[in-house]
């Protein structure tokens, strides 16, 4: 691509964008800053906010209906992933300095909608702290939950994320969860705050 073609999909003909469901989602479409991928599969999404970016995948979807935001202090999305084997769902709740809650009421939070104690493992990343819990153990879905901080404790990013599988039976099942693991951890990589 030459460095003066033009990138931003809202400059690009509807025919010129990427054949994959987040670009022909047009709500989807205006979190989506380049039609160039950030690594195969993924694009560059910057938050209503614009407070926080991740690499979205190909595949990713953002609910408008589900989708909320009040100033640049609070934003929740919802994003579902259709795969052929996998539904993936991931819950953003985005908290600013103004309506930042602390770690242990960000924490405790989580736990309690999910109704058990979670445990969290801290991951110290240059400008922010991911806490991560691990998968929910006995359960046909599998569910991450993750605090993501930044280090001056101004702002927080809640993640909730599910797997379900298309088909509950599959005699693949604990391959298919470990993959949408890793593809989760390697996923949360890309979420960063963006001052």
């Amino acid at each position: 691509m030459s460095n003066d073609q033009v990138t931003d999909p809202e400059e690009v003909a509807a025919e010129d964008l990427p054949d994959v469901p987040a670009f022909k989602d047009e709500f989807t479409r205006g979190f989506l800053t380049s039609i160039q991928e950030t690594k195969d599969g993924f694009y560059p999404f910057l938050s209503g906010t614009g407070n926080y970016e991740m690499s979205l995948p190909e595949d990713g979807i953002v609910s408008e209906r589900s989708y909320s935001i009040k100033g640049d202090y609070i934003e929740t999305a919802y994003v579902e992933v259709e795969k052929d084997e996998v539904m993936i769902r991931i819950r953003f709740e985005y908290y600013g300095s103004e309506a930042y809650p602390d770690l242990d009421t960000s924490k405790l939070a989580l736990e309690g909608s999910v109704g058990e104690k979670l445990d969290f493992q801290k991951e110290s990343k240059e400008n922010h702290t991911v806490f991560l819990s691990k998968y929910r153990e006995g359960d046909s879905n599998k569910k991450g939950f993750a605090v993501i901080a930044k280090r001056e404790n101004t702002e927080s990013l809640w993640i909730r994320y599910k797997i379900e599988l298309t088909e509950e039976n599959t005699p693949e099942k604990e391959q298919i969860f470990n993959q949408e693991s890793n593809y989760f951890h390697k996923w949360l990589e890309t979420v960063k705050f963006t001052d």
